[in-house]
């Protein structure tokens, strides 16, 4: 019996022992032996751990960039973002459907082609906006906006996986589902963008219109996809990937719309998450076993670990109330070491599913979408003595590919301009 086949009986079944919601009801003899032949021909999945001090509530939101208005206090000049004009061309994108699935993408390795053409200038205006005071970029972003909502861009943007992608390791699989998770990190940096400016945004006369959209694509993309792996149904592949599977990006919708509630509810989905996949010597369940690109694959898990901590520390909470601090920062210690040796990490072995042995589509060294811990850990990096110290230390200062998002979106693509600013006189 196939894996499939297993969850599909256990969720047709209301009397079933219900492993993924961990509830326990009644069982027969015939169920009994169901479950037991299944289990055998698959992996176990492991039951979700009640974590401690998840019913900690958030009162109020605070959805006010503070954390960033160190940047804001330093003069234009100092900060090398506004020294130049932007280069972007919005003319390219300013048209764009209701479903661009159908003209994005195609194959495993096509992931990024699509969403950074989107996603690329979004961040960079918002950015030039709120550290350089530049309303000419705010006013390019707003027509964008303005333009998007009229044709409801990218609103049925959505393409059911199929298990294709990376089907037998190979990076030429058919790969539909990843033009969705690509839309889902559109609107995840159309949100972050409202509400780095949020002041701005809302004295526009049209604001609740556009704020509206925004929220609309949160909760049609960016919630379909949170949710879908919300249970681990997609297990025995797992792991941790695109803005903590989406729960990110939920939380950054919660404050868009000033929703507690919502907050909370996601601010447990990523706990969850956390909890299932991350080891407890921070090693994750998938994308730290597959190959040749484990260390890349770690890096890309680690910086949505890293995101999700900010984001609920910008609201009082921490992991440490949860259980989940010692495995964040082995989690960061197996990241050190992976880009520093990074043969001997893909030694490990496999676990999960898209082991990858080809050099071909290797990655071993730092990219825009796997090295967002870097900035926002920097000072525990830096104390650790651990891994190539130099190595990290060249990247931190290295303002190559500052725009080119990758899968970094919301509050951690800015600490790392803020990080990256920080050095500006020695780089620019």
């Amino acid at each position: 019996m196939t894996y499939r086949k297993f969850m599909k009986i256990f969720r047709e079944r209301p009397n079933a022992y219900r492993v993924i919601n961990g509830f326990t009801g009644k069982i027969n003899i015939f169920n009994a032996l169901v479950l037991s032949f299944a289990m055998s021909g698959c992996n176990t999945v492991r039951p979700i751990m009640q974590i401690e001090g998840t019913n900690i509530e958030t009162l109020s939101l605070n959805r006010d960039a503070t954390f960033f208005d160190h940047k804001k206090s330093r003069t234009r000049d100092d900060i090398f973002l506004c020294s130049y004009e932007f280069q972007g061309q919005i003319e390219k994108i300013v048209i764009a459907d209701m479903d661009i699935t159908k003209i994005s993408g195609g194959a495993s390795l096509s992931w990024g082609s699509r969403h950074i053409l989107y996603q690329k200038p979004l961040i960079e205006l918002s950015a030039r906006g709120y550290l350089c005071d530049d309303h000419y970029s705010l006013k390019k972003l707003t027509a964008l906006l303005r333009s998007w909502k009229k044709q409801k861009s990218f609103l049925e943007s959505i393409a059911v996986a199929d298990g294709g992608c990376w089907k037998g390791s190979n990076p030429n699989a058919n790969c539909a589902h990843h033009k969705t998770e690509e839309v889902a990190l559109i609107f995840n940096a159309m949100t972050h963008a409202w509400l780095l400016n949020r002041q701005y945004f809302e004295s526009l006369r049209d604001h609740k219109e556009l704020r509206d959209y925004i929220a609309l694509g949160n909760s049609k993309i960016v919630r379909y996809q949170a949710s879908r792996t919300g249970y681990f149904e997609n297990y025995p592949s797992g792991g941790i990937y695109a803005q903590m599977l989406q729960s990110n990006g939920m939380l950054l919708h919660a404050l868009l719309i000033d929703d507690p509630r919502v907050f909370d509810k996601w601010k447990k989905d990523g706990l969850r998450k956390f909890n299932h996949w991350v080891e407890k010597d921070g090693l994750i369940y998938n994308n730290s076993y597959r190959g040749t690109r484990s260390v890349h694959y770690h890096g890309i898990g680690v910086d949505s670990l890293a995101q999700f901590k900010r984001l609920i520390e910008y609201q009082g909470d921490s992991l440490k109330n949860y259980g989940l601090e010692d495995r964040y920062w082995k989690s960061i210690d197996q990241a050190m070491l992976a880009f520093s040796q990074p043969k001997r990490f893909e030694g490990k072995g496999f676990k999960g599913k898209n082991h990858l042995k080809d050099e071909f589509s290797a990655i071993r060294d730092f990219r825009a979408d796997n090295r967002a811990w870097l900035f926002l850990e920097r000072a525990y990096i830096t104390n650790s003595g651990i891994g190539d110290q130099e190595l990290f230390s060249s990247a931190i200062n290295s303002g190559a590919e500052m725009f080119n998002p990758g899968q970094m979106t919301g509050w951690a693509h800015n600490n790392i301009l803020s990080a990256i600013s920080d050095d500006s006189s020695r780089i620019r």
